[in-house]
């Protein structure tokens, strides 16, 4: 017979390293496929990506983490959610006044 204490703690322990087990990070291959410069709004993106990394120059520049999944799709980071080991581009996005994309980038930091 198991003592009752001892199963309790096994039990915990199964947990603990059940909960230290990381899944992988899934893209999404047209995470970005929404973006054009001219007609995509500051909303539409954050509605779409989540809040930006940064916001710069009252908001008309943003920022936004992103890497890579084994497939090479792309993966946006958002605040806390990764390291900066786990980056590999950056979007920026540069609105006009009236918050509309002006033009935008992805600039690759390191190889995926």
């Amino acid at each position: 017979m198991v003592d009752p204490l001892r199963r309790v703690g096994w039990f915990l322990a199964i947990s603990l390293l059940a909960a230290c087990h990381s899944t992988p990070i899934r893209g999404q291959p047209d995470l970005l496929d929404f973006i054009t410069d001219g007609s995509t709004t500051r909303v539409q993106v954050i509605a779409r990506l989540g809040e930006p990394y940064r916001r710069l120059q009252a908001s008309q520049v943003c920022t936004y983490r992103l890497s890579h999944d084994e497939g090479g799709r792309f993966v946006s980071l958002g605040q806390g959610e990764a390291s900066w080991t786990d980056l590999d581009a950056s979007l920026v996005l540069v609105f006009d006044e009236n918050a509309v994309l002006r033009r935008h980038s992805v600039v690759t930091v390191r190889e995926p």
